[in-house]
């Protein structure tokens, strides 16, 4: 009997016990929920010949950072796919292999030319429509309009109610300026899937866009208990929480947020995420014209290690090792400053420059940023700190998932 994906799409498995596995370790990987993995690897227990659970573990490997485990899920897959895969699931595999391995630009042609065909296979579809999706990391100055384009493009060949689709058209919408509508659209997909981390994050961010603060607040706070520490957005999640307790000005609940949830030894998010939230976060704090404890920059050695390793883990050996040596965490704190960051570079770690100015919302990304940072500390860190501050001064009324 053949065997189909949630989707309606053929997949090449003679298991339906390894069909149903996959089709829910895909759902799972679409909602950023725990236990995509342990459904895939079942779906690979039950059928070691499937190649489209191959290549849909090989992609959350990617988007963990395991890139080894990426490489060698899409290379089994890829092998298996060559012997008996339908042209679909070639096309899918290969997709998925582009964008694992880091070809970014071949990723998305072959992507959008593989949804002409096939526009309801609904994992290549995920690729460019993230937010540090293909259409995202493309340099594309157009790219949110870009996703909203191709979701609109398709919009009729997903069911009304089909709670993926609805998610990221709502997430699409909503990043390219029309929050009320992405807004709804993410609603209905948080309202047909509870337990989808991606329609959560999409209906916080709208809210947050439209100054709904304490709405995205209260539904954080009834909706994250729900989710696993060990989700994906997780700690992101928490971040926005503490941004809508930001806007109203309690700086306390910030900091507990940030000590039970966001801070880098407690997180289990994403490296990426884990980065950017901790110090938008601290930075924030700074800027609306809070004083950070030091205990947010200070923690016994075990503790301060983890941290180290999971922000460096986006850096080189030589940076790890460097900030490993470091005999604190002040390197962690950032500061608004009217310095630049080439200023506060010296050989040793310093405190930040005390010459500080508050600055509300609307300024703050038009300010250079400073980072008690030692000059051995991650290139990659600063350039990107001072690209974001450059890169938002004309959309300072945006939050992004990565905010800087």
């Amino acid at each position: 009997m053949a065997e189909f994906d949630s989707r309606g799409l053929p997949i090449s498995t003679g298991s339906p016990q390894a069909a149903r596995s996959y089709r829910t370790g895909v759902d799972l990987l679409l909602s950023a929920w725990p236990g995509a993995e342990d459904a895939l690897r079942q779906a690979i227990d039950h059928d070691p010949q499937f190649a489209l659970a191959h290549a849909a573990l090989a992609r959350l490997y990617a988007i963990k950072g395991q890139p080894a485990d990426a490489r060698a899920s899409i290379a089994t897959a890829q092998a298996i796919v060559a012997r008996n895969g339908s042209p679909r699931e070639i096309g899918h595999v290969s997709v998925v292999a582009l964008a694992v391995t880091g070809q970014s630009v071949k990723a998305l042609e072959t992507t959008l030319a593989h949804l002409d065909q096939w526009p309801r296979d609904v994992l290549i579809l995920s690729l460019p429509l993230g937010a540090f999706g293909l259409f995202a990391f493309s340099g594309m100055t157009d790219h949110d309009q870009a996703r909203v384009d191709l979701c609109e493009t398709l919009a009729d060949r997903y069911d009304a109610d089909d709670w993926w689709f609805l998610t990221y058209r709502g997430w699409s919408h909503a990043e390219n300026g029309s929050v009320a509508k992405g807004r709804d659209f993410a609603q209905r997909g948080l309202e047909q899937r509870r337990a989808n981390a991606n329609a959560a994050h999409a209906v916080a961010h709208a809210m947050f866009e439209q100054g709904a603060t304490r709405e995205a607040e209260t539904l954080l706070e009834g909706w994250l208990p729900e989710y696993d520490r060990a989700g994906l957005l997780h700690g992101h999640l928490a971040w926005h929480a503490a941004l809508s307790a930001l806007e109203r000005d309690d700086p306390q609940h910030v900091l507990a947020i940030y000590s039970k949830h966001v801070r880098p030894s407690v997180s289990l998010g994403l490296p990426i995420n884990v980065v950017s939230d901790t110090v938008s976060l601290l930075w924030r704090l700074q800027a609306y014209g809070y004083d950070v404890p030091p205990a947010c920059g200070r923690r016994p050695r075990a503790t301060r290690d983890r941290d180290i390793r999971t922000l460096a883990s986006l850096s080189s050996k030589s940076t790890w090792d460097s900030w490993r040596r470091r005999p604190d965490d002040t390197w962690l704190r950032p500061t608004v400053s009217t310095q630049t960051l080439s200023a506060s570079r010296t050989a040793h770690c310093r405190p930040a420059p005390s010459s500080r100015r508050s600055v509300r919302p609307r300024s703050l990304l038009r300010t250079p940023i400073t980072l008690n940072a030692c000059e051995s500390s991650s290139p990659w860190l600063e350039k990107s700190l001072a690209s974001a501050a450059a890169a938002r001064r004309g959309k300072s009324s945006r939050t992004c998932c990565c905010s800087l």
